[in-house]
């Protein structure tokens, strides 16, 4: 399972929109060893219960101008904001 989750986390773009903590996934890779142990803890409390808590699965969607001088919505792009700090207790 540990393996498993260690891909997930090297597979995922490094230089990604940040989180609600300002962290890009760079970041998150570098200090895998230290919290390593909490996310197994949480993986392991999803396991053993069935649940997760709701605030999990938190992502928010933004908008960022594409041009200077935005006007409709297509001069925007959205992207998603995905919070991690949620699952390491």
């Amino acid at each position: 399972m540990e393996e498993k989750i260690k891909y997930i986390v090297c597979d995922c773009g490094s230089i990604k929109s940040p989180c609600l903590d300002g962290f890009h996934f760079i970041f998150i890779k570098k200090i895998c060893e230290v919290i390593r142990t909490d996310i197994m803890e949480a993986v392991n409390y999803f396991q053993n219960s069935g649940t997760i808590p709701k605030d999990v699965n938190t992502s928010f969607i933004t908008l960022i101008s594409k041009v200077k001088n935005h006007v409709e919505l297509n001069d925007y792009k959205s992207i998603l904001l995905v919070s991690i700090q949620s699952i390491i207790y």
